[in-house]
């Protein structure tokens, strides 16, 4: 059995002079939220050993904070350009890149693919009360068979969602 942890980026600071949507960094709130489940995955012992994350800045951010508040080493992530603004079927391509002998692995990005991903894997997935699945620093906890490659043909069975 592996397990496929997907997490969304925490909240980002839309009022930032960044130059760019990638360059967007996280908010007062996304940087507290972020350490706060970075504090929850070494608590639920939810280490990935391998991380896969987006290099836009709100993403890399989450990222770091995650891996510093679970104790996990940084040289652990991945990043992945092809996160950034990509769709769900992008998103199995990648997982089908990481080798067979990686039990738990972490994907760090964006919605509406994060999102969608899990609802192409997962037949019950719980709608919190505002009607959204994934929101900012939520992580979902994926069991899936031992095949990475045939993620999308044999899904998976959702474990739990932590949210901040």
């Amino acid at each position: 059995m592996k397990y496929l942890y997907l997490a969304r980026h925490a909240k980002s600071n839309w009022s930032t002079p960044a130059p760019t949507d990638f360059a967007r960094p996280l908010n007062k709130r996304g940087l507290n939220n972020a350490k706060y489940i970075g504090g929850r995955l070494a608590e639920l012992d939810w280490i990935p050993e391998r991380i896969l994350c987006s290099p836009a800045e709100r993403a890399k951010q989450t990222g770091e904070l995650f891996c510093e508040y679970a104790k996990i080493s940084l040289e652990g992530i991945k990043w992945k350009r092809e996160i950034y603004a990509c769709n769900a079927s992008m998103l199995l391509k990648l997982i089908a890149s990481v080798p067979e002998s990686v039990s738990s692995l972490m994907l760090i990005g964006h919605n509406p693919a994060i999102e969608w991903l899990l609802l192409d894997l997962c037949s019950d997935v719980p709608t919190q009360a505002n009607g959204k699945i994934i929101t900012t620093a939520n992580v979902a906890k994926i069991r899936v068979s031992d095949d990475w490659d045939n993620l999308k043909d044999n899904g998976g069975e959702l474990v739990d969602l932590l949210r901040p």
